[in-house]
C-alpha cells in the first residue's frame, strides 16, 4: 500500500465536550474486521463505514461530560463475539424507550453470560422479561439503584420475574443485588427466596426492608453473603 488516503469522513456533533487540549473528541483510534470499519467518537456515538467510506449505521450513546472525562474521551471501539462474552455492563442507561431493551433473541445471542451490571439502568415496560428468557444461565445479576418507575408493575413486577425464573438461581448459585430498590419488602425477598433456591449473595442495603424473612435462611442453604445494612 501507498500509504495514500483512500476516504475521509466527518461527523457532527453540538455537544461541547470536556477534554485536554493534546486530547481532541477524535482521539478514539478506529477499528476494523476487514469487512467494515467502526470508530467510537465520544458524544457522536458509535459509527460504522463500509470499506468505501460510506456510513451503514450510527448509535447515540448519549454526552460524554464530567469529572470520569475531565481530559476527554478515551474508551475506543471494540470487537465483540457475543458467544465468548461472559460480561456485560449497560448502567445508567435508559432502556424504558422502544426498541431500546434488546428482544430475547438478542440475548440468547450471549450463551456465556455470568455477569450482568444494570446499575443505575431505567428498566422498560417489561422488566427483565426479555432478559431473563435469553440468559437464564446468569450467576450474577446486578439491579442497585435501578429505576423501576417504566415498568408495569414496578418494583415487585421484577421481583416476581426474577423468582419465576425457571433455571436462574437454581440450577447454579446466584449473587443479586438489589441495593437501594426503595420499596422492597419482606414478602419480596421471601418470593426470590423460594424461586432461587440456590441464592449465594443477596444485597439489600438501603431498601427501607422492613424485615428480613427467616424463609431466606431456610430456602436458600447456599446463601454465603446477606448484606442488609441501612434499612
Amino acid at each position: 500500500a501507498s500509504g495514500e488516503k483512500l476516504w475521509q469522513q466527518e461527523l457532527s456533533c453540538e455537544v461541547e465536550e470536556t477534554t485536554h487540549p493534546q486530547n481532541p473528541p477524535c482521539s478514539s483510534s478506529p477499528i476494523t474486521d476487514g469487512k467494515a470499519v467502526y470508530a467510537q467518537l465520544g458524544s457522536a456515538g458509535v459509527v460504522a463505514y463500509d470499506l468505501d467510506g460510506r456510513q451503514l449505521w450510527h448509535r447515540d450513546l448519549g454526552p460524554v461530560l464530567g469529572a470520569k472525562f475531565a481530559n476527554g474521551e478515551y474508551e475506543g471501539a471494540v470487537i465483540m463475539d457475543p458467544r465468548t462474552c461472559t460480561e456485560l455492563n449497560i448502567g445508567g442507561k435508559d432502556l424504558s424507550a422502544a426498541g431500546a431493551m434488546p428482544p430475547a433473541a438478542a440475548w440468547e445471542r450471549l450463551p456465556k453470560l455470568a455477569k450482568l451490571f444494570l446499575h443505575a439502568a431505567t428498566l422498560s415496560a417489561t422488566g427483565l422479561e426479555d432478559v431473563l428468557a435469553g440468559c437464564p444461565q446468569l450467576t450474577e445479576l446486578h439491579l442497585e439503584e435501578v429505576n423501576y418507575s417504566a415498568c408495569k408493575g414496578g418494583l415487585p413486577a421484577v421481583v416476581a420475574q426474577i423468582a419465576a425464573a425457571p433455571i436462574l438461581g437454581t440450577a447454579r448459585p446466584l449473587d443479586l443485588c438489589l441495593a437501594c430498590a426503595r420499596g422492597l419488602r419482606a414478602g419480596h425477598v421471601a418470593r426470590l427466596a423460594a424461586g432461587c433456591p440456590k441464592l449465594r449473595g443477596l444485597y439489600v442495603a438501603n431498601c427501607d426492608l422492613e424485615a428480613i424473612p427467616g424463609e431466606l435462611g431456610t430456602a436458600c442453604r447456599e446463601l454465603e453473603v446477606l448484606q442488609a445494612g441501612n434499612n
